[in-house]
């Protein structure tokens, strides 16, 4: 996928386009004068196509970076799309590259009630089909604390095993 869009930002560079070149000079001042980076939810692949659009990766510095839904899609290295009641019965997705902030998992919101946690042969599948990241389930309350260049605490939130066993606390740390 990473080389569909490598061609694709080769031959039409966005930042060369006027109208895209000021959207990110305006998203880059106002980044940098921000004490934190809130990324709120809403449909993710509309959020992931504006954060890429406006670079939002490279502004990123020192700021705290809080995000929920998904935002905390959107700042894995992959998306995964993932509803189990789904009325249509779409299947599971990887549907696009994140913005890659959050290394080596993939970001799964309202896990509880997207997934059935009772079939673990299911969430075998799909924890081996995203390794070697792992599936973050973030359900209300939880807290993932990245910081860069160090791997994500996983000891506070739901970790979907290889095996599909949903484990929580030092066992996914």
């Amino acid at each position: 996928m990473s080389d569909a869009y490598e061609r694709f930002y080769t031959a039409n560079p966005p930042h060369e386009r006027p109208v895209i070149a000021t959207h990110r000079h305006e998203v880059a001042s106002i980044v940098a004068g921000c004490a934190a980076v809130a990324i709120a939810g809403g449909h993710v692949g509309v959020l992931n196509d504006c954060l890429h659009l406006c670079n939002l990766a490279a502004l990123i510095d020192a700021q705290p970076l809080i995000a929920w839904s998904s935002g905390c899609m959107a700042l894995s290295q992959r998306i995964v799309v993932v509803d189990d009641d789904d009325p249509a019965g779409r299947p599971d997705e990887i549907y696009d590259i994140g913005l890659g902030v959050a290394r080596d998992l993939v970001a799964l919101p309202a896990g509880a009630a997207r997934l059935r946690a009772h079939d673990p042969d299911r969430l075998g599948v799909l924890a081996r089909r995203v390794e070697p990241a792992v599936c973050v389930l973030l359900d209300v309350g939880d807290r993932l604390e990245v910081h860069p260049g160090s791997p994500a605490d996983l000891g506070s939130v739901g970790v979907i095993a290889s095996d599909g066993r949903v484990i929580r606390g030092a066992q996914a740390a």
